[in-house]
């Protein structure tokens, strides 16, 4: 078992769309700044690894999107702290990796959890090989999240999801390879923010080349 401590000071600059899209943008926009400190401990034996981690983040003018405009603002003061729990290993012939997240995020000037920000989140990834085929699963889940409405400005409540992405993979010459990835399996139906509706269920395919 081991343990560690980290401090980070990560910076976040606005987008090009933040600042200048026409009817959106908002050029006095300034740069988004955090200060996150970390302490987690983690177990190893064999070829599992679980690790648990603590965080706690303050930002300085955070980036979002408040009603009534909608428009680029800064948050003065916002702070999200909490808890992290994953998992890494294999079973087998399968590779696993999974985490769950447990969060308090606050907008300090007003106390009010932060807009589109969950409390809890995890994922859930799988792969093995089947005759000559990569094959790989995942699960993310997330709770409800605060929002307000597009039309009224009301307070709502975004729904929580489970969304399964599949995919598959063959190598077919030394630098070649075809891939196959279903995105959103069940065609689960949920907004990560208010009147914005993501995109159902989706294949793609695609041939490659590497050198």
């Amino acid at each position: 078992m081991s343990g560690r401590f980290v401090k980070f000071c990560p910076f976040r600059a606005p987008t090009f769309n933040e600042l200048f899209f026409p009817g959106f943008g908002n050029p006095k926009l300034q740069p988004e700044k955090s200060y996150s400190n970390e302490l987690g401990l983690q177990y190893a034996v064999a070829q599992h690894l679980v690790r648990l981690a603590t965080f706690h983040t303050e930002y300085r003018n955070l980036i979002d999107s408040p009603p009534p405009t909608f428009l680029p603002q800064n948050v003065a003061r916002a702070r999200v702290e909490g808890t992290e729990v994953s998992y890494t290993g294999q079973f087998k012939s399968w590779n696993v990796r999974t985490s769950l997240t447990v969060q308090d995020p606050i907008n300090r000037a007003t106390g009010a959890q932060l807009r589109r920000r969950g409390t809890t989140f995890g994922n859930l990834v799988a792969n093995t090989t089947v005759s000559g085929w990569r094959l790989g699963g995942e699960l993310i889940v997330s709770g409800t999240r605060p929002d307000n409405d597009i039309v009224t400005n009301a307070p709502v409540t975004l729904g929580g999801y489970k969304v399964v992405n599949l995919t598959a993979r063959r190598t077919l010459a030394k630098s070649t390879f075809i891939a196959a990835r279903l995105e959103n399996a069940f065609a689960e139906k949920y907004q990560l923010a208010h009147g914005f509706n993501v995109p159902g269920r989706g294949l793609f395919i695609s041939l490659g080349w590497q050198p």
